[in-house]
């Protein structure tokens, strides 16, 4: 069997998500003045996993959970601020520090060699997602 496509997810696929979680979300906080602890991390992340499994069963949009996460998190924590633009400048930073995984390069030029058409398939918010591309350098091997 021959393959003409073959599609890609690119958290934790091509890119290092959870590598640059924290440094990305620690940056974020920061432009508002609010101080990344481990305790604060961890609360956000099973937020944030929490309004993405909400996400999968339909019962929000993607844009609402991207601010959702912080409005919970401010709420949790005692922190405060605007949701809406931490979610911006954070996306914005996932971008900037997205890291290549081991490997992924070379798949994708051996891909590209064949002949073999790739394309991206993410739930990842597009700001973030086109962002990491072009960091990494990994956009010049995607269609679409």
């Amino acid at each position: 069997m021959t393959y003409t496509t073959v599609l890609f997810d690119l958290d934790d696929t091509l890119t290092d998500f959870s590598g640059s979680e924290y440094a990305a979300l620690e940056e974020a906080m920061a432009k508002h003045n609010l101080t990344l602890t481990e305790e604060i991390f961890t609360l956000y992340r099973m937020i944030n996993r929490e309004v993405w499994e909400l996400l999968e069963k339909g019962m929000f949009t993607k844009k609402e959970i991207l601010s959702l996460r912080f409005d919970l998190l401010f709420t949790q924590s005692g922190l405060q601020g605007d949701a809406s633009q931490l979610n911006h400048d954070y996306l914005i930073s996932m971008g900037r520090h997205a890291k290549k995984v081991d490997g992924a390069v070379e798949v994708l030029e051996d891909l590209a060699s064949a002949g073999v058409r790739v394309a991206m398939v993410t739930n990842g918010a597009e700001m973030a997602q086109k962002i990491k591309l072009a960091v990494t350098g990994l956009d010049k091997f995607f269609e679409d």
